[in-house]
């Protein structure tokens, strides 16, 4: 077999491949055995059907199957004979089967990048440490009594900050209704009998503000400037005329701590001790997640900002259309309007492109250096991962693993564990520093200074 291989840039490649006579006519020979094996004509028995026959009766899918395997056999060669990583065939072109026998293509390629890894023993991380403080445990505490309020309705006063409002909401330009002017921000021309929490930016950001101190039956009239960050880009700057009619009010009722509303808690006899026990824990737990995404981030953008290599185009399409594709059920799935993201398409490519990069370019930091460090997943481990995802999934063990099997899932799993233990080496040789905790943003009313 004789090639030549020429790299091109944007991970591409161009091969031209001579097989010799001898060579095809072997690889012929193996598939018109396989079809004779298989085949069912009458008058012959069952793989005693002659070559001559088969060749005959199955001449055009012989030709296919042998070109197609020819095709893989010599881009398989060629590839590795440069020690190039193949992704996949973009292109044949020039092929052809001669008299004589030998077969000829020229195939043009897409590639993997070459990598070329800086040190990545020993990247400097700075953590906070993990310290778990009585304040953070009072303030989960306080979390988890606020998780337990029950709503109550309110008669006797105006609104607050979070709480709940029954409203009737009209909006205007230049007194128009605001879905005349802008089509995309139709939802906010007029919400009739809705309830809603009310928080500072609830509707648009400074609604809440102007609703605060507003009785039941009220009606208000206000101006908002919209922001410049607001999701509806048209809207953004703009002044909106807001006619507000507050119809009910409800509020939180939090309940007091006892050692008996504890204990139902936790299903123990401990009381407010055990339950501070356990949040105790879980903040431990949680400060350490925060520690290993913390260092993760700092390391992977290290790896970035020292490496430079093109990335296949084809990768990069595929990577940005998920990433799209992610973005879109997101929005559908917290409201947004087929009309709200057509109207934020462009964002939408513009961000989910540039996530593509970082994905696919970390994908093949994280992929060389396991290649170095010599990584792979064991049968045990991707069992252990499938036990678990079955778990998570509420399905016995046998059903997720047809699963894996129809849906072709075993290579997603292999590299997903690759990935994890490549992350976990790099953090164990990491050099790390800690600082202290920063302060804890909350978003409990009686917690927004804390």
């Amino acid at each position: 077999m004789t090639t030549y291989l020429e790299k091109l840039p944007a991970c591409r490649a161009t091969i031209r491949v001579e097989l010799e006579p001898d060579l095809v006519r072997t690889e012929r020979r193996k598939i018109v055995t396989k079809f004779a094996e298989k085949a069912r004509i009458p008058g012959f028995r069952p793989g005693k059907i002659p070559g001559g026959v088969i060749e005959k009766r199955f001449r055009k899918e012989i030709e296919e199957e042998l070109q197609d395997q020819l095709v893989r056999l010599g881009c398989r060669e060629g590839v590795a004979k440069e020690k190039v990583e193949l992704i996949q065939v973009l292109k044949l072109n020039d092929v052809e089967l001669r008299d004589d026998d030998s077969f000829t293509f020229t195939a043009e390629l897409q590639t993997a990048p070459e990598v070329e890894l800086p040190e990545y023993r020993g990247i400097s991380v700075t953590v906070q440490r993990l310290e778990v403080t009585d304040h953070d445990v009072e303030h989960d505490l306080e979390h988890i009594r606020f998780n337990l309020a029950k709503t109550v309705e309110v008669k006797d006063r105006p609104a607050q900050l979070n709480d709940f409002v029954l409203v009737d909401v009209k909006t205007e330009m230049d007194g128009v209704p605001v879905g005349d002017v802008v089509p995309e921000a139709a939802h906010l021309s007029s919400i009739q009998g809705a309830w809603m929490p009310l928080g500072e930016n609830s509707v648009a950001p400074g609604f809440g503000g102007h609703v605060v101190g507003q009785g039941i039956g009220e009606v208000r009239e206000f101006d908002l400037l919209v922001s410049a960050d607001y999701p509806v880009k048209e809207l953004a700057e703009k002044t909106v005329h807001f006619s507000v009619t507050l119809l009910g009010l409800m509020a939180r009722e939090l309940p007091e701590w006892s050692d008996e509303l504890a204990s139902s808690l936790v299903g123990g006899n401990g009381g407010m001790a055990e339950l501070r026990e356990l949040v105790r824990k879980r903040i431990e737990l949680r400060q350490e997640e925060e520690r290993r995404q913390e260092m993760t981030t700092q390391i992977l953008e290290h790896l970035d900002s020292q490496t430079t290599f093109e990335l296949p185009a084809s990768i990069l399409a595929e990577e940005t259309q998920r990433q799209v594709n992610q973005i879109v059920r997101r929005g559908q799935m917290e409201g947004a309007s087929n009309d709200e993201l057509m109207g934020q398409k462009e964002d939408i490519i513009r961000y989910a492109s540039t996530q593509a990069e970082v994905s696919v370019k970390t994908s093949y930091i994280l992929q060389q250096v396991a290649e170095k460090e010599g990584i792979k997943a064991e049968e045990g481990e991707i069992l252990e991962f499938c036990m678990n995802q079955a778990k998570q999934a509420g399905m016995p063990l046998k059903k997720y693993l047809n699963r894996v099997k129809k849906s072709d899932m075993i290579g997603a799993i292999y590299d997903a564990i690759i990935r994890a233990k490549t992350l976990d080496l790099l953090r164990e040789n990491a050099s790390v520093a800690e600082s202290d905790r920063a302060p804890h943003q909350c978003n409990l009313p009686e917690h927004q200074t804390a």
